[in-house]
C-alpha cells in the first residue's frame, strides 16, 4: 500500500471511529458496532480498535462477533510486539466461548490453544496447562470431545483464525 493510500485509510478509520463513538454515546450502540466493525476490518493491525469493537459486541451480547474481534485484537497486539497485552483479549474470547457452550464447541478448542500457546511463549506454562484442563473439562461437561486443533503456529506464537478454506482442507 502506498503512503498516500495508507494515510487515507487511516483518516477514514479515524472518521469512522469518531462517528461510532458519537453513536455509542447517544445510545445507538448497534449502529456504532457496525461502524466499528467496518473500521476494524479496514485496519486489522490496530489492536485497540479490534479490542474496542469486541467490547461493544460483548456488551450487545453478540458473543460470536466479540470472540472474533478479541482474537483479532490479540493477533494485532502480538504483531505490534506487545505479547503480554494479547492475554486479556484472548482470555475474554476464551471465557465467552466457554460460557457459550455447547454452541461454541468448535471455536473453544482453537481459542484455548491460542491462549495456551501465548501463555507458554511468555513463560506461563502452568497457566497454559490450566487453560487446557479447564477447556477439556468444560467440553466434557456438555458432552463434546476435546481435540487439539491440527494447525501450525504463526511466528507470533499464537494461532491465527482459521479460514473456511483451511477448515475444509484441514490445513493452516
Amino acid at each position: 500500500m502506498t503512503q498516500p493510500s495508507k494515510n487515507s485509510v487511516q483518516d477514514q478509520v479515524e472518521r469512522w471511529g469518531a462517528e461510532a463513538r458519537k453513536l455509542a454515546d447517544s445510545g445507538r450502540e448497534v449502529a456504532a458496532l457496525e461502524i466499528y466493525q467496518r473500521a476494524a476490518d479496514a485496519l486489522p493491525g490496530a489492536p485497540w480498535l479490534q479490542h474496542r469493537t469486541a467490547e461493544l459486541a460483548r456488551k450487545l451480547r453478540q458473543n460470536d462477533v466479540a470472540i472474533s474481534y478479541f482474537r483479532r485484537a490479540a493477533v494485532a497486539f502480538v504483531s505490534a510486539g506487545f505479547e503480554r497485552r494479547a492475554i486479556p483479549p484472548l482470555t475474554a474470547a476464551w471465557t465467552l466461548a466457554r460460557a457459550g457452550l455447547p454452541s461454541t464447541g468448535a471455536v473453544l478448542p482453537r481459542v484455548a490453544e491460542e491462549l495456551a500457546e501465548l501463555l507458554r511463549g511468555l513463560g506461563l506454562a502452568t497457566d497454559a496447562s490450566v487453560t487446557i484442563e479447564y477447556t477439556e473439562d468444560a467440553l466434557r461437561r456438555v458432552g463434546l470431545p476435546y481435540s487439539a486443533p491440527q494447525s501450525s503456529l504463526r511466528a507470533s506464537g499464537i494461532l491465527g483464525p482459521t479460514t473456511d478454506a483451511e477448515r475444509s482442507t484441514g490445513t493452516k
